[in-house]
């Protein structure tokens, strides 16, 4: 104990202090925080020794959580109740609707193909009554891409055309096939880091390129959720030993500081951002179950005296509890750790980290889900596969500069079934041609479930229908999407 003696007297008192204040704070974290306040190296030892002359120090043991105190029980067969204390939390949410509707949809017969006006009718936002479920892979290819804008063209006649949008149509419908394909950031130190422009992982190497999307979108993800980080930034996962400088990029540590933003298309640099504010910035990341460092994270945690979350447009409770943790390499920074159980299983599936400290740990456990809303291994990584994505032959929907108004719903509808099958489809899926399309995956029937913030889609699909795994895979790589409306409202396809 002969340590403490080299410590003034203000270190000490600052070290109990904390200690009364906090009493489960860890050795580890005080140190951080005396390091932090008076930029001295302290050691874990060090600052024990000072805890057993107060006779505050606990006897050592493998990383707790300190758990919420109030516990939020609410029985689960009263989901509507559940659902009021999820209203409360959320503060921003889309503009109301008329109340949830839920409708049986029955395709008509698909021995026609779909007429200009049926096109437009079911690719038009907010609709209600859609009668061909199938038809929200198109629905979220417009949302996701710069052509939504063009549906009133579908099934008008030519007087009627909207000038504007008939002259600016062509020019968008080749940036439409303008894709993001990877976000440089460049730091203070000259280290750079490679994101995907969903922000979904860190890469070192080719990016596939199914995880790409048009640049119109690319550029509002990064200046809403990066630049100006109005929107927490929500990785799907990030490597172990990247973690930590991840997080110094977003605690806006001098030297990792993001000096400047490059976004490239598939080979060439599309844009640059080289008036990036300083500033502390908002992120969370998922450690998934099958991840190497998952059980680190979640040993000697259970799930008695849990909160409980219910997340309508999943339709699903989670359980979570919710702690803190200094990070090791970064001194000073205390993490949020929630660590998440489905209702039905007594093991986690899910580790959230976030510096997000100042909202409730509902918010942050509804986010991140709707965020990432695929909790299996086999789907949760689809989209982060290397494998090649289908190659869109752009050339046949840009030769032509002027098309008859009679030509626009299949040139508009040839345009989205280009962006799922580049996105969205994959295997057999990819090569089908609008028509295929058509018969086997657009005219399915199935439920439609609008709520405020949400609308999700439930398919059907026959007993002998041979794409199934396929369509589930499609509806997966909608969801992880995050395929928003022109109203903000988010849509998942259930399968």
């Amino acid at each position: 104990m002969g340590v403490v003696h080299k410590f003034k007297p203000e270190v000490v008192d600052f070290v109990v202090q904390q200690k009364k204040e906090n009493i489960s704070f860890s050795c580890r974290r005080l140190a951080a925080l005396v390091e932090n306040r008076f930029q001295i190296k302290v050691s874990k030892s060090s600052v024990n020794n000072i805890l057993k002359q107060a006779s505050l120090s606990s006897p050592p043991k493998r990383r707790t959580w300190i758990l919420q105190p109030k516990k939020f029980k609410i029985p689960h067969n009263k989901k509507k109740q559940l659902l009021e204390g999820i209203k409360k939390v959320i503060q921003e949410s889309a503009p109301s609707i008329d109340p949830p509707l839920q409708e049986d949809f029955h395709p008509e017969s698909n021995k026609e193909a779909f007429s200009p006006e049926t096109i437009r009718h079911h690719i038009s936002q907010g609709d209600k009554d859609i009668k061909n479920a199938g038809l929200i892979f198109l629905k979220a290819a417009a949302w996701m891409s710069s052509m939504g804008r063009y549906v009133p063209l579908l099934g008008a006649e030519e007087k009627d055309s909207p000038e504007v949008l008939m002259a600016n149509y062509f020019t968008d419908k080749a940036r439409e096939f303008i894709n993001i394909y990877k976000i440089n950031v460049y730091l203070e130190d000259g280290g750079s880091m490679c994101f995907d422009p969903y922000f979904g992982f860190l890469w070192n190497q080719a990016i596939p390129g199914a995880i790409s999307i048009p640049m119109d979108r690319a550029l509002g993800f990064l200046s809403k959720n990066l630049i100006s980080n109005k929107n927490p930034v929500m990785f799907h996962h990030l490597p172990e030993n990247s973690f930590s400088q991840v997080v110094s990029i977003f605690e806006n540590i001098s030297g990792k500081r993001i000096q400047k933003i490059d976004v490239f298309g598939e080979e060439e640099k599309l844009a640059c951002f080289d008036m990036v504010p300083f500033q502390r910035r908002i992120f969370m990341s998922g450690v998934w179950k099958w991840q190497n460092d998952f059980t680190e994270w979640t040993n000697n945690v259970h799930s008695k005296n849990c909160k409980e979350v219910y997340i309508e447009a999943l339709d699903r409770v989670f359980k979570f509890c919710d702690g803190i943790d200094v990070l090791e390499g970064c001194e000073g920074v205390c993490l949020r750790v929630l660590i998440v159980w489905t209702l039905e299983e007594d093991c986690p599936f899910l580790v959230i980290l976030t510096n997000h400290l100042k909202v409730s740990g509902e918010k942050i456990v509804f986010d991140y889900l709707m965020r990432w809303p695929c909790m299996d291994s086999e789907y949760s990584m689809d989209m982060f596969k290397k494998e090649s994505s289908v190659n869109i032959k752009i050339d046949s929907f840009l030769k032509e500069k002027v098309l008859p108004i009679e030509r626009l719903p299949l040139d508009f509808k040839e345009i989205l079934h280009a962006y799922c099958r580049q996105h969205f489809f994959q295997g057999a899926l990819q090569e089908f041609s609008y028509e295929q399309a058509e018969a086997v995956i657009y005219s399915l029937s199935g439920e439609c479930f609008i709520g405020e913030t949400f609308g999700r889609i439930t398919l059907s699909v026959p007993e002998d229908y041979p794409h199934e795994a396929l369509l589930h895979q499609a509806a997966k790589r909608v969801n992880q999407s995050n395929v928003s409306d022109d109203s903000g409202r988010r849509w998942l396809i259930i399968k």
